[in-house]
């Protein structure tokens, strides 16, 4: 690993707001619990605040989607 990306990442991880979760893919992840929430409803939700629900695209972004939401129920994108 290069100085270069060593800064980077320590300016990712300075950046993070309160909350979320830098996840392997350098996307950032936040658990919202939201009881009998509809699909559409999360979604929009999560648009509102500049994001997006999560869309599984590897092992790895599984296993951090995973241990945010736990034993509880979440939406994912589609």
């Amino acid at each position: 690993m290069t100085v270069g990306q060593i800064l980077d990442i320590a300016d990712k991880i300075e950046n993070i707001p309160l909350g979320w979760t830098l996840g392997p893919d350098n996307h950032l992840y936040k658990f919202v619990s939201a009881q009998q929430i509809t699909w559409q409803n999360a979604a929009a939700a999560a648009l509102a605040a500049g994001g997006y629900l999560a869309s599984i695209t590897s092992d790895a972004e599984n296993n951090t989607v995973f241990s945010l939401v736990g034993e509880n129920i979440a939406w994912l994108g589609g």
